[in-house]
């Protein structure tokens, strides 16, 4: 459907966004801390809403940072491939989906289900195909950005919905993304002792 110029654009384009991501990612270190206080539903509540909370807080600065100088980076080294901007702007979006991605494939494994987790790569699989033949034809290499936005955020619903089943009372609220209890006290005054310490 793209021709070979369109696809090294957007292949710059996702390789960007994945090295803007890759800057901070809890992964590695969620899924011990999940597997160790799987059986306290409340506590891994708690993990979870604060992960997503801090890394959203994150994303979205990084997000900010590369929308406003990457342009200038792809002009100077990529002069070729300017017309990827446009495309990575609309991959920027992705930026606020990365928290969730970034925590829910750490629940997956600690709570060992696997078999689920396959299922659901299954069905992100098959919105690959479906929505690349609905974006491609109307909006050619931005589709093609388009179509891993409208992915991604449906192979998100689905496995939130799938791990509310697994982990009982497991919810997400957006009011505790704008809330700052004893938990965030803590977690702030660590972070400052250790950027003082660290700049100091």
């Amino acid at each position: 459907m793209l021709g070979t110029p369109a696809v090294s654009i957007f292949s710059l384009a996702s390789t960007l966004l994945a090295h803007s991501q890759s800057l901070f990612t809890l992964s590695s270190v969620l899924t011990p801390v999940i597997s160790e206080k799987i059986s306290n539903h409340k506590v891994v509540n708690i993990i979870i809403a604060k992960s997503i909370k801090y890394q959203m807080f994150v994303f979205v600065c990084i997000g900010l940072g590369v929308f406003l100088f990457m342009p200038y980076v792809i002009h100077f080294a990529f002069p070729k491939y300017t017309t990827a901007i446009s495309s990575y702007n609309v991959l920027l979006i992705t930026m606020l989906l990365a928290p969730f991605a970034v925590v829910f494939t750490p629940m997956f494994q600690a709570a060992k289900q696997q078999k689920s987790l396959f299922y659901t790569v299954f069905v992100k699989n098959i919105s690959i195909v479906l929505f690349s033949f609905i974006f491609l034809p109307l909006f050619g290499v931005i589709g093609a950005s388009i179509e891993y936005l409208v992915t991604l955020s449906l192979y998100l619903f689905v496995r939130y919905f799938v791990l509310k089943k697994i982990y009982p009372g497991f919810c997400i609220s957006w009011r505790s993304f704008f809330e700052y209890d004893d938990v965030d006290k803590i977690v702030v005054s660590k972070a400052r002792n250790k950027f003082f310490s660290w700049i100091s």
